[in-house]
Formats: structure tokens, sequence, C-alpha cells
């Protein structure tokens, strides 16, 4: 079975989008935006979700791991602070990789919107790149 991997930007403070659900604020180019880019090649099949209540992927266990089960590569999760919640709460998540911008927004669409589950995760890498962005990733330990 294929393994869903949250790859997303987030801020220091833990949002994916700005107030105004926007992500013009984090950095957009520069080595660590050419590793995600590069990273993302290696990706077949993506699922998401919306916070605008529009879901890309429904919220079905059955159909995520029908995905999970059929996927010729690992998936990208694309997104959806509210769906990656989901996603989390479910146990549907197996590793995070976080391209850490390095500011602070204050309030947004936070990484998992409204979940409260609480998890332990494992440090696989950090890697720093310039423009003080780092792409940090973590296997999630349920």
């Amino acid at each position: 079975m294929r393994k869903i991997i949250y790859y997303v930007a987030s801020s220091i403070d833990g949002y994916i989008m700005d107030s105004d659900e926007t992500i013009e604020k984090f950095v957009g180019d520069g080595s660590g935006v050419e590793q995600y880019l590069n990273d993302l090649k290696s990706f077949d099949t993506v699922i998401m979700g919306s916070d605008k209540n529009i879901e890309v992927c429904e919220l079905d266990i059955a159909l995520i791991k029908q995905i999970k089960n059929d996927s010729e590569t690992d998936i990208y999760l694309a997104g959806g602070g509210e769906f990656a919640g989901w996603l989390l709460e479910n146990e549907q998540i197996d590793r995070l990789k976080i391209k850490l911008n390095p500011l602070i927004l204050g309030n947004g669409v936070r990484l998992f919107g409204s979940s409260t589950k609480e998890l332990k995760t494992e440090l696989i890498s950090n890697q720093i790149h310039d423009k003080g962005l780092q792409i940090i990733e973590y296997r999630i330990i349920y």
C-alpha cells in the first residue's frame, strides 16, 4: 500500500495560507522551491481537499484506502487544511513534508484545519535552502 505524503508550505506558526487564503507571502523561488518542484515529479497520484467546502476528493475512508492500494506511486496530498485534518484524524497521512517558510502569519488556514489529534512524529530529514526555507520530513506515528 502506498503512502500519503502531505507536502505543503507552512509558516513558522503553522498556517498554509494567510487570512486571505493566498500563498503570496511564502518563498516563491530559490533552491527549496526547485527541490519541491523536482520532488513533485515522483508522484503520479494527487489528492486534494478545499477549505471553501468544495471537496476535490470525497471524505470517504474506503475511497482513500482504495487510492492508496491502487496508486503506482506514493500519493501527494496537495492541501486543504480541513481535508488534511480529516485524513490525520482517520490516520491516513503517512508522511508530513513541510516547506517551512521564514515568516509568521498570525492567522489563516491551519496546517491541519480544526483537527485536535495529538500524535508523535519521527524526523526523517531536514534540508536547509536559501531564502531561509527548510524542507522538513517527518514520519507520523499512529
